[in-house]
């Protein structure tokens, strides 16, 4: 019978916590560990990847993790993905793990993981119970009512006995490890799933306060008869940041800086006074608010004409 060497398992988990998003360039982050249990000599590998608020994916984003034994960076590829691979091996105790991604014209977006390093029973010394069995029989010794007929016989079963104390000993402290590691992953599930829960209300929490969902919160409110003219004026608003924001990205796609590219970004989203004014004559005229007569009586910047 041999016991086999001690292992160091890992128990890992993360918590995400996204950036606050800002007006129309935030990076998120979706990150994983590669498993769940690691072992001595393994590394806690980390993928994921990088994209804005339109889940778009972001190439060429710089991520930092640092891990608490050594700092290791990355870029995020064409399709933002990225893998982050440690050269030195956790000890035990408990730790946390910062993901960090940065990139010009984007807010700054961090993840935070944490995760346990344990230690199993170290490496005892192997003992051969069938050779020691094997030796008492060589010898030839006999054993009658519990007189010993041979005084090396009785060494070799005195080493016999205590080789396999030492073993059920062992067998016993293993068995108890294996139950506080069960025990241990149980926990972790249950924190997981909990986890899982607060992040699904988070995301549901968020979709209230989406521009869509808050303006159909405020039109509510309207008088039904103007609630279209008010969807119209939203949605030319949703149609001028979708065409500044599709700016936005060529220009930096074609190598502009940020500061070119938040320039362009700005003019493609303004709306005029002009173009508003005659958004409304428009709306009015088309839901029966008004009609071309009336509206012919007002020029371009919404006054009576003379």
């Amino acid at each position: 019978m041999k016991i086999k060497s001690a292992m160091f398992l890992i128990l890992a988990f993360f918590v995400l916590i996204p950036s606050v998003a800002a007006e129309s360039s935030q990076l998120f982050i979706v990150a994983r560990m590669n498993d769940s249990t690691f072992y001595a000599g393994d590394a806690p590998i980390i993928t994921g990847k990088i994209t804005d608020q339109f889940r778009t994916p972001i190439q060429g984003a710089s991520i930092q993790v640092d891990y608490p034994f050594e700092t290791v960076n990355a870029t995020s590829g064409t399709d933002g993905s990225f893998k982050i691979i440690p050269t030195k091996p956790a000890s035990v105790g408990e730790y946390g793990i910062s993901i960090v991604t940065t990139k010009d014209g984007y807010d700054m977006a961090m993840s935070i993981m944490e995760y346990s390093v344990l230690e199993k029973p170290s490496d005892t010394q192997v003992i051969d119970v069938d050779g020691i069995q094997k030796g008492v029989q060589d010898v030839g010794t006999m054993m009658v009512n519990g007189l010993v007929q041979n005084p090396i016989a009785e060494i070799l079963a005195q080493q016999m006995e205590l080789a396999q104390k030492q073993q059920d000993a062992l067998e016993q402290r293993q068995a108890e490890i294996q139950k506080e590691n069960d025990l241990l992953g149980e926990q972790r599930k249950i924190v997981n799933d909990s986890l899982q829960v607060d992040l699904a209300q988070m995301d549901k929490d968020a979709e209230f306060y989406n521009p869509f969902n808050a303006f159909s919160r405020f039109v509510s409110d309207v008088d039904s008869s103007v609630q279209n003219i008010f969807w119209g004026q939203f949605n030319l608003t949703q149609q001028q940041h979708a065409e500044a924001h599709k700016a936005k990205m060529e220009a930096l796609e074609n190598q502009q800086d940020s500061q070119y590219a938040m320039k362009v970004y700005r003019e493609k989203a303004a709306v005029s006074r002009d173009k508003i004014i005659q958004l409304n004559n428009d709306l009015n005229v088309r839901y029966s608010n008004s009609s071309d007569s009336t509206q012919s009586l007002f020029d371009s910047q919404g006054k009576l004409r003379n």
